[in-house]
């Protein structure tokens, strides 16, 4: 494991970190990287952290897009199937918070554009924000707007009434001064949704360094419903609510098994995922995939 620090942690400044955990690259590179913990607030992060002009090489790998829209097999339908639900189930969130409902939607890291296109087809004005160019270019062959930018400091045609980074925070070097320029991009009563992996889950309890959610290098914070709050509150954010990803635990158990273990057990990626999800039902903020959603504080310009 390489031993370089990670930057120092955005929620309270301080570069005092402890080891955690040591995780593999399993889908690129195969090298090993640290998750470190700040002692001061317990933000998780990767360390050492490739810089942005470097990290493109690990998203290189057709298993980073795992199930396009030409992909083939059963696996392939039921993921496809999963992804239509999933995409309705997140804009009924965004139209629960949003200040008004349908308006302007922007999603950060809108990927290959699925819901963009289905928020579009329910009457939203729809923008996206996707660096990746593969991804990018799937999404405007739906006839999608896609901003081909890292930094929201390019979009300048707010306000939105929405805003969404479906797991896309945990990729950005500098997390905070996303969430602030987001902030200043929202309507007066719109909401931003934020959803991001947990590792403060059963399923990442019971897979450890081989849960698939670590995804080391492309995933720099490691957030759990505490430290993602406190990084929203110190960009002028407050939380109204937290829900869990319903789907989440069963594929990321399913690929935990696959890639950490090396094998393909779904009997044990069930029962895993059952449990995280039983979990979830009780306390979502014990959920696997957590959904935040976020206001700008009162007072807050």
């Amino acid at each position: 494991m390489r031993s370089e620090p990670a930057p120092a942690c955005p929620i309270c400044a301080t570069t005092a970190q402890r080891p955690v955990l040591a995780c593999r690259d399993h889908l690129v590179s195969g090298e090993r990287f640290g998750v470190v913990e700040c002692e001061r607030c317990g933000l998780r992060m990767t360390a050492p952290q490739p810089a942005p002009a470097e990290i493109g090489r690990y998203y290189e790998s057709d298993d980073y897009l795992p199930m396009t829209r030409a992909a083939r097999g059963s696996l392939a339908a039921v993921y496809r199937l999963v992804r239509r639900l999933t995409v309705r189930m997140r804009l009924a969130l965004v139209a629960r918070y949003a200040g008004r409902a349908p308006g302007r939607l922007l999603d950060v890291g809108c990927g290959t554009g699925e819901f963009l296109a289905h928020a579009r087809g329910a009457g939203w004005s729809v923008v996206g924000v996707e660096p990746g160019a593969r991804a990018a270019a799937q999404a405007e062959g739906l006839g999608l707007e896609v901003r081909r930018v890292h930094a929201l400091d390019a979009v300048t045609d707010g306000p939105f009434d929405a805003i969404t980074m479906w797991h896309a925070l945990e990729h950005m070097h500098d997390p905070g001064s996303q969430l602030a320029r987001a902030a200043a991009l929202l309507a007066p009563g719109g909401c931003l949704v934020v959803a991001v992996p947990n590792h403060r889950c059963a399923d990442a309890d019971a897979y450890g360094a081989a849960w698939y959610a670590w995804d080391v290098p492309r995933h720099l914070w490691h957030f759990h419903t505490g430290t993602l709050e406190a990084l929203l509150a110190t960009r002028g954010l407050v939380v109204a609510a937290v829900h869990a990803m319903p789907f989440d635990p069963f594929y990321i158990a399913l690929q935990s098994e696959l890639r950490g273990r090396g094998g393909w057990n779904v009997a044990r990626a069930a029962a895993v995922a059952t449990r995280s999800a039983l979990a979830a039902r009780r306390d979502p903020s014990r959920a696997c995939g957590i959904a935040v959603v976020a206001r700008r504080a009162r007072g807050d310009a």
